[in-house]
Order: C-alpha cells, then structure tokens, then sequence
C-alpha cells in the first residue's frame, strides 16, 4: 500500500483535471476529445475509487488490531 500511496496526489490532480475537461471542455460534437476525456475521467477516477476503497480496509484493519 507504500506504494499507491506515492500516486496519491497524481490519482486526485488527474481526476480534477480531467473531471474539468468533461464539465466544461469543448464541445461533444467537436471532435473526439470529449470521448477520450470521459474515458479517461472514468479511468482516473476509478483507480481512485479502488484506492480509497483499500486505503480504509488498511486503516480499519489496523485498528483492529490495536
């Protein structure tokens, strides 16, 4: 978990970055960067998701423990 805790801050800064090019990028018909952002906000975020899901299993198992 050492780790995923060093891409902490890259899996947020993308996230929001990303979560902005949805929210308020250019529009849908323009092109494909609004398909290539919504899969990428979905990637990000996510991977997120996952991380924050197992950084409480980590917190709640060591609390456990003492």
């Amino acid at each position: 978990m050492d780790e995923a805790d060093n891409f902490r801050y890259v899996l947020w800064a993308l996230t929001i970055i990303f979560a902005f090019l949805v929210f308020f990028g250019p529009n849908p018909e323009g092109g494909s960067l609004m398909p290539t952002a919504i899969t990428l906000l979905t990637l990000f975020s996510s991977l997120l998701v996952i991380y924050l899901i197992l950084k409480f299993i980590q917190k709640r198992k060591y609390r456990d423990n003492d």
